[in-house]
């Protein structure tokens, strides 16, 4: 019964943003997941979508972009190195 209700209940646009893996590029060099990770916030604001993912990354005007993931592992990558190599990957 908890199962069958748990898909009527409104999420509001939230999505589980899942990291299984990542591009080969220099900004990331050394990066490696040893298994999938939630992403859970942004230079401290929760992640609520890929898409919000998306755009915290863009509009970021610090530095720094500072992911934080589910199992407490912390991510630190210069914000205009990250945006120039979605750039080039895309």
């Amino acid at each position: 019964q908890a199962f069958k209700t748990m898909w009527d209940v409104p999420t509001d646009g939230r999505q589980v943003v899942i990291v299984t893996g990542v591009f080969s590029h220099e900004v990331n060099s050394g990066v490696r997941f040893g298994r999938e990770e939630a992403l859970q916030s942004i230079n401290g604001e929760r992640v609520r979508s890929l898409r919000h993912a998306a755009e915290m990354v863009d509009t970021c005007s610090g530095e720094w972009l500072v992911l934080t993931f589910s199992t407490r592992a912390v991510l630190a990558i210069r914000a205009a190195a990250a945006r120039a190599a979605t750039a080039e990957l895309s």
